[in-house]
C-alpha cells in the first residue's frame, strides 16, 4: 500500500462539489487497518478497501484523521506498539486532519452574527457582508506538512519505528496545548466529563424536555465570557453598537435561531441531548474526544462512518438531513455510500 502525501488541503465551498469528506472514527480506523492487514479474512470485505482507494485515486474523496487520532496513534508509537495502525491511517488519510470544534468556534459566532446583520440590512445591502468559508479551512496539512507520507514498505521494523517516532514529535508540542493531558491521566477531560454528565443527570431528574434544554443550551452559549468576545469584537469592527445588534432579537427563538447557525457548537449540543436521553447521563473522556470533533465533521463533510450509538444520535437529533451528510454505522457500506456521493 504505497498512497503519496496529499497536495489538496482545502475542500471545495460547496458540499456538491469534489472532493467529498469523509469522516472515520477511531474504531473504525482500526477495524479496517485490522481487516487490512489480515488479508480480509474477517467480516470486513475487501471491496470496502477498493472502494477507499478508488476514491482517493479519482481525488474524488479524502479521509481526514482528528487530531484525537493522530495523539492516540503518538501514543501508542510510544508503547512500541500497533505500528501498522499509525502506517495506515497515515497513508488512507494522507496526513490530512480536521479541526475540532473549538478552533472553529469563532468563525462560526462570526458568520452567524455576519447573517444576522445581512437578514436586516443593516449595513449597504448592495454589498453585503460575507461570512467566512469555514469548509475551506476546516482541513490541516497534519502530518503531511511535516515531512509527507513516506514510502515505508518493507523497511526493516526499527528503521520504521525510529521514523515515526521522527514524524510525532512535531504533533507532541501541538497535543499539549490542545490537550493538556499528559500529566494527571487526563484530568481537563475528565472534569469536563463529569459536568457534561451532572448536567445531564439533572436534567433527567427534572423531566426537562428537549426544547426547553435546548433554550438552557442557548443561554449558556450567550453567558459563556469567550462567545461574548467574539461577538462584541465582531460588532466593534463592523461599527454596530451592541445596542443594535441585541434590538434584533425580538424574541426568545431568534436567541435560538442564532445559536443554531454556529453550527458545530449546536450540533455537540443537540448530541449530548440525545446520548442522555438514551444513557441516563453517562458521560466519558472518550465522549467528549468524540462529540468535539464529530460536531465540526457533520455539518460541513459529506459523509461519516462511526460506531453505532454516536451514529443513532446523530440521526435521532436530525443532525443528518439538517446538514445534507450521509451517516453510517456499518464499515461494508462504505462502497454504497461513495456510489451515493458520486465518488466511484
Amino acid at each position: 500500500m504505497k498512497i503519496g502525501g496529499a497536495d489538496r488541503m482545502r475542500l471545495p465551498i460547496s458540499k456538491d462539489d469534489f472532493p467529498k469528506a469523509i469522516y472515520f472514527d477511531q474504531n473504525i480506523w482500526s477495524n479496517l487497518s485490522k481487516a487490512y492487514y489480515s488479508g480480509f479474512k474477517g467480516t470486513i470485505q475487501k471491496s470496502v478497501f477498493d472502494a477507499i482507494i478508488a476514491s482517493i485515486f479519482n481525488e474524488k474523496a479524502i479521509y481526514p484523521l482528528s487530531f484525537v487520532h493522530f495523539e492516540e496513534i503518538h501514543q501508542i508509537l510510544c508503547l512500541g506498539k500497533r505500528y501498522k495502525l499509525s502506517r495506515f491511517a497515515l497513508s488512507i488519510s494522507r496526513g490530512l486532519s480536521i479541526l475540532n470544534s473549538i478552533f472553529v468556534l469563532q468563525y462560526e459566532i462570526v458568520n452567524a452574527i455576519r447573517e444576522k446583520i445581512n437578514s436586516f440590512q443593516l449595513l449597504d445591502p448592495l454589498s453585503p457582508i460575507l461570512p467566512y468559508t469555514i469548509r475551506e479551512y476546516l482541513i490541516l496539512p497534519g502530518v503531511a506538512f511535516v515531512v509527507g507520507i513516506p514510502e515505508v514498505e518493507g523497511a526493516p521494523t526499527d528503521l520504521v519505528q525510529d521514523f515515526y517516532r521522527e514524524l510525532m514529535k512535531p504533533i507532541t508540542s501541538l497535543m499539549s496545548l490542545i490537550f493538556p493531558l499528559k500529566q494527571g491521566a487526563g484530568d481537563s477531560l475528565v472534569e469536563g466529563a463529569g459536568k457534561v454528565e451532572a448536567a445531564g443527570k439533572r436534567a433527567l431528574e427534572d423531566g426537562i424536555s428537549a426544547k426547553t434544554w435546548i433554550k438552557s443550551e442557548v443561554l449558556e452559549f450567550f453567558k459563556a465570557e469567550s462567545n461574548a468576545q467574539v461577538i462584541l469584537e465582531e460588532l466593534k469592527r463592523l461599527g454596530i453598537p451592541k445596542e443594535v445588534f441585541l434590538g434584533l432579537f425580538q424574541k426568545p427563538n431568534d436567541y435560538v435561531d442564532f445559536f443554531n447557525n454556529v453550527h458545530s457548537y449546536s450540533a455537540a449540543s443537540y448530541l449530548f441531548i440525545e446520548h442522555h436521553k438514551n444513557t441516563g447521563g453517562k458521560t466519558t473522556r472518550n465522549d467528549l474526544n468524540d462529540v468535539w470533533f464529530l460536531s465540526s465533521a457533520i455539518p460541513y463533510f459529506n459523509g461519516i462512518v462511526m460506531e453505532k450509538h454516536w451514529a443513532a444520535m446523530a440521526k435521532q437529533a436530525g443532525l443528518d438531513k439538517q446538514y445534507d451528510t450521509k451517516i453510517i454505522s456499518k464499515i461494508n457500506k462504505i462502497p454504497h455510500l461513495l456510489m451515493d456521493l458520486g465518488c466511484i
